[in-house]
């Protein structure tokens, strides 16, 4: 709980998250509200793979981008579904 309030935080200041060097690529800190358009954006424009890390999955949101996972090999961690209290 205290780790999501600081993201938000960070989110709200501007914080960006540096990648081991590269400077090509910006990343940035989203909120659950904030996330979706750069996410779609960026899972349509992967040339070469997509690793999605997320605690937890909802059917409708994977129904609704699955269509953009086509061409690149995806992998998804995630937490078991009984792991989880939302639908």
């Amino acid at each position: 709980m205290m780790y999501r309030r600081r993201l938000r935080g960070y989110a709200e200041l501007g914080y960006k998250v540096k990648q081991g060097g590269r400077d090509d690529a910006p990343c940035a800190i989203y909120t659950g509200n904030e996330y979706l358009e750069p996410f779609t954006a960026d899972l349509s424009s992967a040339a070469r793979e997509i690793v999605i890390s997320s605690p937890y999955l909802q059917k409708n949101r994977v129904k609704s981008l699955l269509p953009l996972l086509t061409g690149v090999p995806a992998t998804v961690y995630t937490a078991p579904p009984e792991s989880c209290c939302i639908p």
